[in-house]
């Protein structure tokens, strides 16, 4: 038994090691740092880190190639010209049935013939007046004739509207004139002047006849 300082008393052991409870602060000392630095770094390792924030992992990224998009494809040379090919007067307004150079005069025409011939009668097509300078058919007032303004040569639908907005009985021609005529069995043709003729000659024209007829 041992007396303190203010006269308590207290029991000591007598079985502590001095030298014992020495090394025993040091062991527990070095037993906390040891903890507290896995605790470190299991709190900074990335699989323990928040998911908020985190990079990806770097295969996600590397895995993915750059975004590329395929061409247009584009329509091949004969695709685009099969669109973008018109379809000609000529074929629009379906065959001709006739087509070169004629003789014309005061006498008529018979443009439904094969060739077209010079009529015996009264029952021509047109006929070239040189001396009033004018294409005539035979039916007086009927629009089945009509100058054709240009330019070149018309087509059959073409003729077919001009008659049918501009036609007469009657229409003034010269050398180079073209002219759009409808035939008594109603088949359209086109004249182009090439020689008024004079008063002993009759006067010369190249002419396309169409097969089709107007109803």
């Amino acid at each position: 038994m041992q007396v303190g300082p203010n006269g308590q008393q207290f029991n000591a052991n007598p079985n502590i090691n001095i030298r014992q409870s020495g090394f025993l602060l040091p062991a527990v000392c070095v037993a906390a740092l040891v903890g507290g630095a896995v605790f470190a770094v299991m709190a900074l390792a990335p699989w323990k880190g928040s998911s908020q924030g985190a990079a990806p992992p770097p295969d996600s990224v590397a895995s993915r190639g750059p975004d590329v998009t395929a061409p247009a494809q584009e329509d091949s040379p004969s695709e685009r010209a099969a669109v973008s090919s018109p379809t000609t007067a000529a074929a629009a307004a379906g065959p001709v049935r006739w087509q070169g150079e004629i003789n014309i005069g005061v006498a008529g025409v018979d443009l439904d013939s094969l060739p077209p011939s010079q009529s015996t009668d009264d029952s021509y097509d047109a006929a070239l007046y040189n001396s009033s300078d004018a294409l005539m058919t035979n039916r007086s007032g009927a629009p089945d004739v009509a100058a054709w303004p240009g330019p070149g040569t018309p087509s059959r639908n073409q003729c077919a509207d001009q008659l049918a907005t501009h036609g007469g009985f009657m229409a003034q021609a010269a050398d180079e004139s073209v002219l759009c005529v409808r035939t008594r069995t109603g088949r359209i043709a086109a004249l182009t002047i090439t020689s008024m003729g004079d008063v002993f000659t009759a006067g010369t024209a190249k002419v396309i006849v169409w097969e089709a007829k107007d109803q």
